[in-house]
């Protein structure tokens, strides 16, 4: 046998809720305080309320991100002098003595700084919508203008990319987070979860004495931040 009840028509209380109201046979709701003849009053069935399976879910697009610090990093010619102090990089927070350090010559760049194996696991049938590196860094004090990166390429399979993201600003004295490319910035290459997953994934920079006089400075830190969709 079914059974039902009664509901306000403009809040959808139970009628059990309700209680007798002027004029006769109105029923006026406890909660938005209708006032409604009786006749008039929806029915409920209660085994289709109870008994109703959920509605169905709709799978659809979820924008998450996936991010790391790298866990290799490494000097590579050309250019001069070489990085002091690679494994710098690996942690943010680190004072200057524990940063990844370079000393530039008048108008000379520094050999590459190569980061990479971020150890990423985007899911394999994810989209790759952009792709962002920070880097935590400061020149060191007493040489104006200082220094600037005048080369920053993302890395594909250890490979690097054709697109330069340098900033040429001059770097800042005191420890400033400069970011590279950005949530639906793709460096000019098209990616799989597998190429960000891979240890070949990375970013290369080089920097330039711009002042004429020497000069040199420090990294912190680099964090990489991968933006992507999945359907869900």
């Amino acid at each position: 046998m079914s059974q039902w009840f009664y509901v306000c028509p403009i809040c959808e209380s139970k009628v059990e809720k309700w209680e007798f109201s002027a004029p006769v046979d109105h029923y006026r709701c406890y909660f938005c305080l209708a006032s409604t003849p009786f006749h008039e009053l929806p029915r409920r069935d209660l085994l289709m309320v109870v008994g109703s399976p959920p509605p169905p879910h709709v799978p659809g697009p979820v924008n998450r991100t996936a991010s790391g610090n790298p866990g290799a990093s490494s000097s590579v010619t050309p250019g001069s002098p070489a990085w002091d102090n690679l494994a710098g990089v690996f942690i943010c927070g680190g004072s200057s003595y524990t940063n990844a350090i370079f000393t530039l010559d008048p108008l000379s760049t520094s050999e590459i700084l190569r980061v990479s194996s971020f150890g990423l696991s985007v899911p394999d049938d994810a989209t790759i919508d952009g792709i962002q590196m920070d880097f935590t860094i400061h020149e060191t004090s007493g040489f104006t203008p200082g220094v600037m990166e005048d080369g920053v390429f993302i890395l594909k399979g250890g490979s690097p990319g054709l697109v330069n993201k340098a900033t040429l600003i001059e770097w800042p004295l005191i420890d400033t987070v400069r970011t590279f490319g950005g949530s639906s910035d793709l460096w000019g290459l098209s990616w799989t979860p597998a190429d960000i997953n891979s240890s070949g994934f990375g970013v290369d920079m080089t920097i330039q004495d711009i002042g004429g006089v020497g000069g040199g400075g420090f990294i912190d830190c680099v964090v990489a931040t991968v933006y992507y969709t999945v359907i869900v």
